[in-house]
């Protein structure tokens, strides 16, 4: 017999079982991605994943992102639309969090991009930030670096 429990969409107990390993692993994975769609309300689908929804505000800033190559300790993959990264500003050990939004295709390892970027604290660098500004994008570990094309929110940009 096949209980559902608290926060599960499915029921599997005894049924499952007879599923053949592949086939198991499919079933959860669906369920795992059910209960991701239905716990965050504002997700949508982009490129087979669930992405979050960019913010209602406008980018703070416009950059132009250069992943590593994968032999040189960058990704294995490419970075997905709307994914969310740790940039190094200089600030020392602070590191903030952004929301990067690609124009046209996302980046490869060990190619260029332009994308749009929403901080979640840009008031951490209030008065820092100008056109040029090099930083340094973490996924984990250094996956890229970074150079300012122009900074959107006025509050960001160097007097």
């Amino acid at each position: 017999m096949s209980h559902k429990r608290k926060g599960q969409l499915t029921t599997s107990g005894e049924w499952a079982k007879h599923l053949r390993p592949l086939l198991r692993r499919v079933f959860w994975k669906k369920e795992r991605q059910a209960v991701m769609a239905s716990t965050r309300g504002e997700a949508v689908v982009v490129d087979g994943g669930p992405v979050s929804k960019r913010p209602e505000r406008l980018p703070d800033l416009k950059v132009e992102l250069s992943l590593l190559l994968t032999n040189d300790g960058g990704r294995k993959y490419a970075l997905r639309q709307g994914c969310r990264l740790l940039n190094d500003f200089g600030l020392p050990g602070e590191m903030n969090d952004g929301a990067y939004e690609f124009l046209g295709a996302a980046p490869l390892p060990g190619t260029t991009a332009k994308a749009y970027v929403w901080l979640l604290t840009p008031e951490r660098n209030e008065g820092r930030l100008c056109e040029g500004f090099e930083f340094r994008v973490w996924d984990g570990r250094l996956v890229g670096n970074g150079r300012i094309v122009e900074v959107m929110n006025a509050a960001l940009r160097r007097p």
